[in-house]
């Protein structure tokens, strides 16, 4: 800021950045959010996964007609609420998650893809948010060391592969230090 003050006399500079403009109306995605309910996922972590997502409802709903649904995985996966443009619902449903056991990424990929697809014209997308690596696989999370398992990370980059070439757009999130 000083820098350019000094370049630019007389031009003030500010260094707060202006707010992202809102969401266009027209535009509208189907979001599912593959939430991590690992035990090695801390309260704390917890709390700040689940105000990122529903920051993440709150920008987009209702200001735009994307959808969401919201997954949870741990050792095994499962679908706590299909698609939904209701920010409250979607939130509750964000809000009930409790952590404890393994981490398997495949099942909470696959179970996070089935819930497509409702509207085939509008784009998906998954938010997967994990705070570490994968250690258990396969549908009943029985396969897998306990501790990091590369064969738990192949097993869900096949998924997320799979999933990518279906159109599917994935981003990711790290939760925790």
């Amino acid at each position: 800021r000083d820098y350019l003050n000094a370049e630019f006399p007389g031009v003030e500079c500010d260094d707060t950045p202006p707010p992202p403009p809102p969401p266009q109306a027209s535009c509208g995605i189907d979001l599912a959010l593959v939430l991590d309910a690992s035990g090695t996922i801390d309260a704390g972590e917890a709390a700040q996964m689940k105000t990122a997502v529903n920051s993440f409802v709150d920008t987009l709903i209702p200001a735009t007609p994307t959808l969401f649904s919201v997954t949870k995985f741990n050792t095994t996966a499962s679908v706590l609420l299909g698609f939904s443009g209701n920010a409250t619902t979607i939130k509750n449903s964000v809000n009930s998650i409790t952590t404890g056991s393994w981490t398997n990424w495949e099942q909470g990929l696959v179970q996070g893809n089935s819930t497509y697809d409702p509207r085939p014209s509008i784009p998906n997308v998954i938010i997967f948010a994990s705070d570490g690596q994968p250690n258990r696989y396969g549908v009943n999370g029985t396969l897998g060391s306990g501790m990091f398992d590369a064969a738990a990370l192949a097993a869900a980059v096949a998924q997320a592969n799979t999933i990518k070439a279906s159109g599917t757009r994935i981003i990711t999130l790290g939760v925790g230090t």
